[in-house]
C-alpha cells in the first residue's frame, strides 16, 4: 500500500530504472495481446478467444441490407417479430387499472404519482408531469421517458428524493431531469424508475450500481425464461395503453425517450409499437457483440456488461445499429453520436425511406467540431483496442454522459409541430 506522495515518488523512480535495464529482455517477453488467437491453423485452446474469433467472422442474420423500399418494409417486419420473440414478455393477464397515489402542483405543472400492475405481485409507481392547460379540449403530446441505470425517477421529474437507500443523488441533475424538461415543453412525461432499481429495489439490500438486488434479480429472470429488457418494455406497454386513452394525452402524438441505459426499452418500443411516433436515444450508438470483440486489448472489459443488458439469442440476429434503422421512418433523434459506421446504417435506412429529415445525429459536445473526431469515416477495427481506444472511434467522451435536453425538446417540436 502506497503511504504517501514520497513513497509513490520512490515506487516510480525504483521502477522506472528496473524498467530501462530490463527493456530489452522486456521486448523479447512481451506477451500477446489477450483474447486473440495466435497459432498457425486458426485455432484456440482458450474459450474466450476462440467465441470472440467466431464473433469476428459472423454477421447478425437480421442486419439492415436493404436495397428497395419493399425489402426495408419485409426486413422491418421480421425484426418486429424477432425482437418480440427473444424478449421474452410475461403473459398478460387481466390486472385492476393504475391507481393514482397523489397530486402535487408546481410551477406550471402538476405531478401525480400513480401506482399500475402490469402482472400478478407487482405494484409498478411512476411520476406523471402534467403541464398547466392539458385538458380534453387542449391535449398535449405524450412522452414515455427512462432513466440511466440507476438514475431515479425523482432526477427525471426533478423532484426531491424519497427516503430510500437505494435512491442516490447523482452528476448533472439538472440535465437529467428529462421529464421536467419534457414538462417546460409543453409535453405530459411520464418518469419510470428502471426495474429493480431506485424505488423499485429491495429496502435492506446494497445499491444495483455495487452489484445489489438488480444483478440477482437479472439471474431469476434469465433463469425463468425472461429477460429484464423484455419486463422493462412490457411495463412500459402496459402504461402506455392507459396512458394514451387519458383525455389530456393526445394519442396521435406520442414519444418515448430514454438516457443510457433507458435507451435500450425506448428502442425496443420504438421498434414494436406503430402508436410510438418518435424516439429519443440519448447514448452513443454502439454494435455491442463488435464492442466485445473489437476491446481484445483490454480483457478486464470483457466483464463489465452487466446482465440487465442481455437478450439471450439477440446477438445472432441484429446489433443496436440495425434496431436504430428499423424505426425509419419515425422521428428519431441520437443525441450522443458514434461510430460513422454504425450511425451510418441508420442515416442510410432513413434515405432509403426517404425520411432524412426525420433523423438527427448529435455529438458529444467535446466532438462537436469534425476537426476532434481523428477516426471519422473510419472501420472500427475488431481487435486490438482498449475501451479508451474504442471510444476514441466512436466519439464518446465518457465524463459528459448525461440526457441532452435542447436536442430531445427539437425533434418532438419537428415530430409533433410545437
Amino acid at each position: 500500500m502506497l503511504k504517501s506522495a514520497s513513497h509513490l515518488a520512490m515506487v516510480l523512480l525504483v521502477g522506472m530504472a528496473a524498467w530501462a535495464e530490463d527493456a530489452p529482455k522486456a521486448a523479447e517477453e512481451q506477451k500477446p495481446e489477450p483474447c486473440m488467437i495466435h497459432r498457425e491453423d486458426g485455432r484456440t485452446t482458450a474459450s474466450m478467444a476462440a467465441f470472440l474469433e467466431r464473433l469476428r467472422h459472423t454477421e447478425p442474420k437480421l442486419a439492415f441490407k436493404a436495397t428497395t423500399q419493399d425489402e426495408f418494409f419485409t426486413w422491418q417486419a421480421k425484426v418486429k417479430v424477432k425482437l418480440t420473440e427473444l424478449l421474452r414478455f410475461p403473459e398478460a393477464t387481466p390486472q385492476p387499472p393504475p391507481k393514482k397515489l397523489s397530486v402535487s402542483q408546481r410551477e406550471g405543472y402538476r405531478v401525480e404519482k400513480w401506482e399500475f400492475y402490469p402482472y400478478d405481485y407487482c405494484a409498478v409507481p411512476i411520476l406523471l408531469l402534467v403541464p398547466d392547460g392539458a385538458s380534453a379540449a387542449n391535449k398535449v403530446p405524450g412522452v414515455l421517458c427512462f432513466p440511466g441505470s440507476s438514475v431515479s425517477k425523482e432526477v427525471l421529474a426533478g423532484e426531491p428524493f424519497i427516503e430510500h437507500p437505494n435512491c442516490k443523488d447523482g452528476r448533472y441533475l439538472d440535465r437529467n431531469r428529462m421529464a421536467w424538461h419534457y414538462v417546460q415543453a409543453g409535453y405530459a412525461a411520464v418518469a419510470f424508475d428502471n426495474p429493480a432499481t431506485a424505488e423499485c429495489s429491495e429496502m435492506d439490500l446494497p445499491s444495483p450500481k455495487h452489484g445489489g438486488t438488480r444483478v440477482h434479480y437479472c439471474s431469476m429472470l434469465l433463469e425463468s425464461g425472461y429477460t429484464y429488457m423484455g419486463i422493462s418494455v412490457f411495463q412500459a406497454m402496459c402504461f402506455l395503453d392507459y396512458f394514451k386513452i387519458m383525455d389530456f394525452v393526445d394519442a396521435d402524438r406520442l414519444a418515448v425517450s430514454g438516457h443510457s441505459l433507458g435507451s435500450e426499452p425506448a428502442m425496443c418500443l420504438g421498434v414494436l409499437r406503430n402508436d410510438i411516433k418518435a424516439v429519443v436515444f440519448n447514448d452513443f450508438l454502439c454494435d455491442v457483440p463488435r464492442q466485445y470483440a473489437a476491446c481484445s486489448a483490454d480483457p478486464h472489459f470483457i466483464n463489465s456488461w452487466g446482465n440487465w443488458h442481455w437478450v439471450p439469442g439477440s446477438w445472432s440476429q441484429f446489433a443496436y445499429p440495425d434496431l436504430l434503422a428499423a424505426l425509419a421512418p419515425k422521428y428519431l433523434t441520437m443525441n450522443e453520436g458514434g461510430a460513422d459506421e454504425y450511425t451510418g446504417k441508420v442515416l442510410a435506412a432513413y434515405r432509403l425511406m426517404g425520411a432524412e429529415d426525420h433523423c438527427n445525429l448529435h455529438q458529444y459536445p467535446h466532438y462537436t467540431d469534425p476537426a476532434t473526431r481523428k477516426y471519422a469515416n473510419c472501420t472500427v477495427p475488431n481487435h486490438g483496442l482498449t475501451l479508451d481506444k474504442f471510444f476514441e472511434y466512436c466519439f464518446v467522451y465518457p465524463g459528459d454522459h448525461s440526457f441532452r435536453a435542447e436536442h430531445s425538446v427539437a425533434l418532438l417540436k419537428k415530430a409533433f409541430g410545437k
